[in-house]
C-alpha cells in the first residue's frame, strides 16, 4: 500500500509540476489520480501527514518544496488562498513587495480583509490580515501573479496611500520613504491626490505631501492641494508611528519630525 502510495505521489508531483501549480485542490487530485472527491480528499490528507503538502484550509493545500531555503509556491497566491472567499487584497509589505519597491525581501505579507483572521505561518511565510471597513475596498486589481493566476493586489498609489496610515506595518517611516522614491516615475501624481482623499485621514496627506517635498519628487506638484486638505485639521501628528513622539515641529504639514528630512534623503540616495 506504501509503494501504491507513493507512486501516486510522484505521478501526482509531475502532473502538477507540468501544469506550473502550486496551490492544489481536491477537484485537482481527482482529475489526476481519477478517484472520486471522496478518495481525493483522503489522498491528499495523506500527503500532508507524509510533509508533502501544507493544508491552508478545507480542501487547499500548497505544496512543501525541498531544500534549506524553501518557499511555498508563489506567496501571492498562497496569501490569497488564506483570505478564503472573504473580500480582500494584499496590500502594505505584500503590495510594496509584489511592486518591488524593498530593498529586502520580506517573509510577512499583509492581506487587507473585512473581518479578523488570526495570522498564518506557512513555511518560513507569515500571513498577517488587517482588517479595514468596507469603504476602504478599493485601489486594487487582479494582477498576474504567475502565467496562469491572478490575485488581488493595490496599487501603487493605494499601496503609498496605507503605508502612510501605517508605517509601522511597512518597516518605518524610512522604508516608505525609499518606496516612495524607488517608484517615482511610475507613480501616477493626480491618482495619489484623489486616493488620499478617498482614504480620508489628514495625517496620510502629511506624511504623503512631507515625504514629497522633502524628496523633491516631481509629483510634489500635489503638495498644495494635499496641504489645503490636511490643514483642516490642526493637532500635530507623529511622522513616524514606531519610533517615540520627540523631534523638531513642522509648521507646515503639522507633523513631529521623528525622522529627520536629512535621514530620509540620506536613506533614499544609499
Amino acid at each position: 500500500m506504501l509503494k501504491t502510495l507513493r507512486a501516486q505521489s510522484a505521478k501526482f508531483l509531475e502532473a502538477m509540476a507540468a501544469e506550473g501549480k502550486t496551490l492544489v485542490r481536491v477537484g485537482d487530485a481527482a482529475r489526476i489520480t481519477g478517484h472520486d472527491p471522496h478518495q481525493a480528499a483522503v489522498f491528499l490528507g495523506q500527503l500532508a501527514r507524509r510533509g508533502v503538502l501544507t493544508r491552508l484550509s478545507r480542501g487547499l493545500y500548497a505544496l512543501v518544496p525541498f531544500g534549506k531555503d524553501r518557499e511555498f509556491g508563489n506567496p501571492f497566491l498562497v496569501a490569497s488562498a488564506l483570505a478564503g472567499s472573504d473580500a480582500h487584497f494584499i496590500s502594505h509589505l505584500g503590495a510594496m513587495s509584489f511592486h518591488n519597491l524593498l530593498l529586502q525581501p520580506s517573509r510577512k505579507l499583509h492581506v487587507s480583509i473585512l473581518r479578523a483572521k488570526p495570522p498564518r505561518e506557512i513555511g518560513p511565510m507569515r500571513v498577517e490580515f488587517v482588517v479595514i471597513p468596507k469603504k476602504r475596498l478599493w485601489g486594487f486589481r487582479q494582477d498576474w501573479v504567475t502565467n496562469t493566476d491572478r490575485a488581488p493586489i493595490s496599487d501603487i498609489e493605494r499601496t503609498i496611500v496605507d503605508a502612510c496610515w501605517r508605517p509601522e506595518l511597512c518597516g518605518g517611516i524610512v522604508d516608505v520613504a525609499r518606496a516612495l522614491w524607488i517608484s517615482r516615475d511610475r507613480l501616477d501624481a493626480q491618482r495619489l491626490l484623489q486616493s488620499v482623499r478617498r482614504f480620508g485621514k489628514f495625517v496620510v496627506a502629511r506624511r504623503v505631501g512631507f515625504l514629497l517635498e522633502t524628496l523633491q519628487l516631481d509629483a510634489a506638484t500635489i503638495a498644495k492641494p494635499l496641504h489645503d486638505y490636511s490643514s483642516r485639521s490642526r493637532p500635530y501628528n507623529n511622522l513616524d508611528t514606531i519610533l517615540p513622539p520627540e523631534g523638531e515641529l513642522n509648521a507646515r504639514w503639522r507633523l513631529r519630525l521623528n525622522v529627520t528630512a536629512e535621514e530620509l534623503v540620506t536613506a533614499t540616495r544609499a
